[in-house]
């Protein structure tokens, strides 16, 4: 049987196929079903598995599967519509080998195994049950996420589907508690023949390659545990989850499988809500996307013929053990969450050798490595709250809110395991918009998204206490410092941080130092491999202090190098003070003494926004000024003098309490009518005023612009040196 990797390659040349028929039917006579079992979840349920008889090569290289070859005593038929997939026509498959699944002094045999439909659609799932007795009550149930059909080269290619205990196998050994225990994942290869057509093909679509981008998660469900590692209450445990995205977009989405580097990944974390703080309690690595399936449930699905595209209207679903393969599992900071860009070169699954070749399969790992890895002990608390979160991550995005979700759950311990149960439907957003008396996302937004919340805490006796969960979702460059200005002589106290990993020495240090807190991680030239905040992931920041909250504005220092160092979220907290802004103005050919004259400074958001004006700012002789603002954030600083012409200064400042110097203008000459502009305009008045000196019953102080108190050529050769300059607006 071919390798998988050959069949997906091949699926690139079907997008030409034009032989096949518009109606058909099929019949699978051949192929493979591989498996593998979560065996910690067997074992800790009670459950062993004998010595399997394997007789197939896995297709699909899962980790630690088992292969069984489909016999042509198989009747699986499906029927197609142009080529497509479109349903089951009932029948079954003949597995040769297999494998007996012991419960106490109970043995299933699912030697010999068949696996059957239980109904046309998709969604109605198959049954596997072992020897020819349809009615056994030693079934396993296989919950489908998706199927795509190869007609070129005659295969069915369904899954990887998840495998769990039925409802009668539960019952049958005493164990009702036990139905829908996840107990693997299966993937199911038939070699199909043609059986009856009729109609003729119009021939394959070409693909979709201008429009919109815009994958979306349209489903998020089943957090299970795959397997754990110690024991109870001191163990951990490997979750995982299904997800189900949607082209809701105008072209095709590449689905390539790595070592491609052309595929959608999807980030999985786990959340929880305990004593008043939002924190992260788990995280994965990237789910890798192998394949898509181009299923409906998104409106029309427009079928690409193949699985390396998935088509706008079309969905594909990733199980909660197929989620879980390690095979497909990379590290994170192997891809750009803004971008979407993976590089196969020198990554994990290179082994980091700088080339594309395939090294790292997943196998060889524990129950938990890769997956979301939580503690028996960060689970087991009474009064939290669980949330967990999924998102995809794909290249030329448009919306990147609508690509990821969460959900509440209840985890329980069963005496041998963690189960979940969810108990709300999934909310498009991430996790953290649960929390908080007050969410802002920092700014600037340009190179990704990081959320801030907070929950305010009244202690009584003039204290509060705030709780800061900084969530980084999209922002590659990572953070290094997160900095909470306040008023001089505050009283703060339980200054605390808390992140994801259980290491005290790369703990953030938060420091007062009477004007406000700073906690921070080594700078990326310090060391490249510091405790940064990398997307994907929540760190926590807290305190006590005797001031009432208010809205204020927090730092957020960039760790990666950069043009920009560091973001401002505007967000409720302790009272910071004014800022002190001071600089120098040059107010171009100007001969009098500036002492008397005064300056308009303006404050526009960097990220957009009105002008706040201040007035009437007085010039020292040197140029100098001053002035304070109680605004907060990122700004731009514009100046302009009476016949000067508006400038906005070269960069932009932070207004964070601290005084900010250095902001100096060099302000043009000629606008005689203040319009912001030199041109016929401040000719007609300067003309009106020329000759005239002060006193005069034509004079114009706005006309002298050399300010030698005389209207005169002088200033016309100004006005006509700088004719035609504009101000900023």
């Amino acid at each position: 049987m071919r390798h998988f990797s050959v069949f997906l390659m091949t699926l690139v040349m079907f997008l030409g196929f034009t032989s096949a028929q518009a109606e058909q039917t099929w019949r699978a006579v051949g192929g493979a079903t591989s498996m593998f079992f979560f065996n910690s979840i067997l074992q800790v349920n009670g459950f062993t598995l004998s010595p399997i008889s394997q007789t197939g090569t896995d297709p699909f290289g899962m980790e630690n599967s088992v292969a069984f070859m489909i016999t042509r005593e198989s009747d699986l038929r499906f029927k197609s519509q142009d080529g497509i997939y479109r349903l089951f026509d009932g029948g079954k498959t003949v597995q040769k080998g297999g494998f007996s699944l012991k419960y106490g002094s109970y043995e299933a045999s699912f030697h010999d195994f068949r696996i059957a439909t239980n109904g046309p659609e998709l969604h109605e799932g198959l049954t596997m049950y072992g020897g020819t007795n349809p009615n056994t009550p030693f079934k396993l149930d296989i919950k489908m996420p998706g199927a795509f059909f190869n007609p070129m080269y005659g295969q069915l290619y369904i899954g990887c589907c998840d495998m769990f205990l039925s409802e009668s196998f539960a019952n049958q050994i005493g164990r009702p508690d036990l139905a829908g225990l996840l107990v693997g994942v299966i993937g199911i290869t038939p070699r199909v023949e043609l059986e009856s057509s009729s109609g003729s093909d119009e021939g394959w679509r070409d693909p979709i390659r201008d429009g919109v981008t815009d994958l979306g998660l349209s489903a998020l469900s089943s957090l299970s545990s795959l397997g754990r590692t110690g024991t109870y209450p001191n163990g951990r445990n490997g979750l995982s989850v299904s997800t189900t995205s949607c082209n809701y977009g105008t072209i095709d989405i590449p689905w390539f499988a790595p070592m491609s580097e052309n595929h959608p990944v999807i980030c999985m974390n786990l959340f929880r809500i305990m004593n008043g703080r939002f924190e992260q309690i788990g995280a994965a690595w990237l789910k890798h996307g192998f394949l898509s399936t181009n299923s409906g449930g998104c409106g029309t699905c427009q079928h690409p013929g193949t699985g390396t595209l998935l088509g706008p209207g079309c969905s594909d679903t990733y199980g909660t053990g197929n989620n879980g393969d390690r095979r497909y599992l990379g590290p994170r900071d192997e891809v750009n969450p803004l971008t979407g860009r993976w590089t196969c070169t020198g990554s994990w699954f290179s082994n980091y050798v700088m080339d594309c070749t395939r090294r790292n399969t997943g196998t060889g790992l524990d129950e938990v490595a890769h997956r979301i890895d939580v503690a028996d002990g960060d689970l087991n608390v009474t009064g939290a709250e669980f949330y967990y979160e999924a998102y995809y991550i794909n290249q030329n995005e448009t919306n990147m809110y609508n690509q990821v979700g969460y959900r509440k759950a209840v985890p329980s311990w069963t005496g041998t395991m963690w189960n979940f149960s969810t108990t709300t439907n999934m909310v498009l957003n991430p996790a953290i918009t649960v929390y908080g008396d007050m969410r802002a996302t920092a700014q600037p937004r340009t190179e990704g998204d990081v959320i801030v919340a907070v929950k305010t805490t009244n202690l009584g006796g003039g204290r509060y206490k705030y709780d800061y969960a900084v969530y980084n979702f999209t922002l590659d460059r990572q953070v290094r410092s997160f900095t909470v200005p306040m008023l001089p002589g505050l009283n703060v106290t339980n200054i605390g941080f808390r992140d994801l990993d259980t290491s005290v020495p790369n703990n953030w240090v938060g420091n007062y130092d009477g004007s406000k807190i700073l906690w921070q991680t080594e700078t990326f030239s310090q060391n490249p491999q510091a405790n940064s905040l990398k997307y994907g992931t929540v760190y926590n920041f807290w305190f006590e202090v005797d001031a009432a909250p208010t809205t204020t504005c927090l730092d957020l220092g960039l760790f990666k190098p950069g043009a920009t160092q560091s973001l401002i979220a505007s967000i409720t907290g302790p009272p910071m003070p004014p800022t002190i802004v001071n600089g120098t103005v040059e107010l171009l050919d100007y001969e009098a003494p500036l002492s008397g004259q005064t300056v308009t400074l303006y404050l526009r958001p960097a990220a957009g926004g009105s002008l706040t004006t201040i007035p009437n700012v007085p010039l020292g002789n040197d140029g100098s000024y001053q002035f304070s603002t109680a605004l907060c954030g990122r700004y731009n600083v514009l100046a302009k003098g009476s016949h000067w012409l508006r400038r906005q200064r070269v960069g932009s400042i932070d207004l964070l309490g601290s005084p900010v110097s250095g902001v100096n203008f060099t302000l043009v000459n000629g606008d005689v009518n203040n319009d912001n502009e030199v041109n016929i305009g401040d000719y007609s008045l300067l003309s009106l005023a020329f000759g005239s000196s002060p006193g005069d019953g034509n004079w114009n102080p706005m006309a002298d612009l050399n300010g030698d108190d005389a209207v005169d050529i002088g200033d016309f050769a100004l006005l006509s040196y700088n004719f035609g300059a504009v101000g900023d607006n």
